[in-house]
């Protein structure tokens, strides 16, 4: 009994210091294979529930109009109503930068035929006016939030009117004390009232 137990105590250390002994480097390879393959799906599941989420409007935006343009502000934070503010201010900053180019695309006749000092004069002009919209000229057209690992993520489309960017292009005009400016702005307003009548 006692050289039965012997053989098999030695037959298992055998088998145990077999199994500890170091993996080749062909397996340290495969399994380097296997975790970043592992790590790389888990990402592309994340990435594919995150676009999953984000809504249709947002991918695919309505085109400014003639009524106005639009803007998509999108914001994340662990604080919905930080995640809000961050998503109104995106889509404030997105409705500047496409009333700009709706504006100078209107206008590219009148831009190339100028000197970049006009240019620039215009870019403020846009600048000032979009400065000079009140919160409640914005209009916010959708909005949704979902989570996502643990935080918020806010979509939300805004819109511009024409008719607010002709009220604050008046309100900067009065404001104005340069004559120039004054000059610019009353043209600037012009342009919109035909664009709104378009």
């Amino acid at each position: 009994m006692k050289k039965t137990l012997i053989a098999l105590t030695s037959v298992s250390l055998l088998t145990i210091s077999g199994c500890s002994s170091a993996p080749t480097a062909t397996e340290l390879a495969e399994d380097q294979i296997k975790a970043e393959q592992v790590i790389a799906d888990a990402k592309q599941e994340k990435a594919e529930k995150q676009l999953s989420n984000i809504p249709d409007w947002v991918l695919n935006p309505p085109q400014n109009d003639v009524t106005g343009v639009y803007g998509i502000g999108i914001a994340e934070s662990s604080k919905l109503n930080i995640a809000i503010k961050k998503a109104t201010l995106n889509a404030q900053f997105e409705l500047a930068k496409a009333f700009n180019q709706e504006m100078s695309g209107n206008e590219k006749s009148f831009i190339q035929e100028s000197n970049s000092g006009v240019t620039e004069q215009y870019t403020q002009l846009i600048d000032t006016i979009v400065d000079n919209v009140p919160m409640g000229g914005y209009v916010t057209v959708r909005q949704e939030a979902v989570t996502n690992d643990g935080k918020f993520t806010v979509y939300k489309l805004m819109k511009l009117t024409y008719e607010q960017a002709q009220k604050a292009a008046q309100k900067a005009s009065m404001q104005s004390t340069d004559d120039k400016i004054k000059n610019a702005f009353r043209e600037l307003e012009e342009r919109l009232d035909s664009r709104k009548k378009a």
